[in-house]
């Protein structure tokens, strides 16, 4: 029987790729001994990036795009075969709604009326990358925020590096937050559900009980889906309270860290915290990021790494846990070998020039076999 995973997109982005010399002297960033110098303008220089990439993003959407890359058609992997199988993914996104109509209302068509240009953009991107996700599009209210959708940009030194990264909030008002609440709880029914991803702000200021309020929708429609959450502090610590406790929560070290220690009482679910060293597996305790370090990795990264970068690692890590939890179960032996999978994601964007994009279920299967996995993984209890 397939089990339905429902990926809900709330800070949808259009992410770019820029590459770029790192030469002052011909108007390009320039990155040196920690800092950032920018073109002097005032003396004609300008920014000369090599767009290398457009493309959907988010790191709700980026968890979707783990489940496509295992079921699209041409995946071969046994796991993708497996996959298919398994597994039904949807992902619903949340778009900024078009305050006027546009000019030509013939263009861009009758669906893409409803958002803002920014918003539709979005929707089209996703409509060309993905294929094997089931796509929902929700139009938010109107708003006067100028930043109602998001163009995210990520500069990199074309001799290799990260350089900068620009990745702005999203502004909604409060009738944006009703709508979403009103739309989950409304919404099919799923046995899995991800959330990720900074909020966006609220009537301009910070709103961390949003994933909480969310939660609770959920719940109210079906208590035992299995809800997974990445996100950290402030909103993560609003949903460890009874009532708005995620099942799963994937967070990376620093996240973790960010929550008070008193927050996690409570808790039953699983953890799973990540870094470059590897992931932790938790249930019924949170010890202090020192005392993880010194215990090391649950699941270790094989040496040898070739770091291009580690955008959307984090991201492509919570949806391989994701799949491994629907695919294995979520008991300790599934959460194990779940981990191992989220492991294999990361590592696959890690390496790859493409970031998230380059993740295919071909390239998860080869890393995979570099994990060391002759004893079965252990979650800790």
């Amino acid at each position: 029987m397939r089990q339905s995973i429902t990926v809900y997109e709330l800070a949808p982005a259009a992410d770019e790729l820029w590459e770029l010399e790192t030469d002052p002297t011909r108007g390009c960033l320039w990155h040196r001994d920690g800092s950032v110098a920018l073109p002097d303008v005032a003396s004609g220089a300008k920014l000369r990036p090599h767009v290398s990439a457009a493309y959907a993003s988010g790191k709700a959407t980026n968890i979707a795009r783990v489940f496509d890359a295992f079921l699209r058609p041409d995946a071969r992997s046994e796991m993708a075969r497996r996959a298919r199988l398994s597994v039904r993914p949807r992902l619903v996104t949340f778009l900024p709604g078009q305050p006027g109509g546009y000019r030509n209302p013939g263009i861009p068509g009758a669906l893409l009326q409803r958002f803002t240009p920014g918003g539709a953009y979005l929707a089209c991107l996703q409509a060309r990358d993905f294929s094997a996700v089931d796509l929902a599009l929700e139009v938010l209210p109107a708003t006067d925020g100028i930043q109602t959708d998001r163009r995210c940009v990520n500069m990199v030194a074309r001799a290799g590096g990260e350089l900068c990264n620009f990745s702005p909030y999203l502004l909604w008002s409060r009738a944006c937050v009703d709508t979403v609440l009103r739309a989950i709880a409304s919404g099919p029914v799923a046995d899995f559900v991800g959330l990720a991803g900074s909020l966006p702000l609220v009537e301009g200021v910070a709103a961390p009980d949003t994933y909480a309020r969310v939660i609770r929708a959920l719940r109210s429609r079906r208590p035992d889906t299995v809800i997974s959450l990445d996100v950290g502090g402030a909103p993560l610590a609003g949903c460890l309270e009874p009532g708005t406790m995620p099942d799963v929560v994937c967070v990376n070290m620093d996240e973790y860290g960010a929550v008070p220690p008193r927050a996690w009482n409570g808790f039953g679910g699983l953890i799973a915290v990540h870094d470059k060293r590897g992931c932790w597996l938790l249930r019924r305790e949170a010890p202090s990021p020192e005392a993880l370090a010194l215990r090391g990795p649950d699941v270790r990264v094989p040496g040898r790494v070739s770091v291009v970068h580690t955008i959307c690692a984090g991201d492509a890590a919570h949806g391989g846990l994701l799949l491994g939890l629907m695919l294995y179960g979520t008991g300790r032996r599934g959460a194990g070998l779940a981990a191992v999978l989220s492991q294999a994601c990361a590592l696959t964007v890690v390496e790859s020039r493409d970031s998230i994009r380059g993740l295919t279920a071909g390239r998860v299967q080869s890393n995979l076999r570099r994990f060391a996995t002759t004893s079965p993984i252990k979650v800790r209890a």
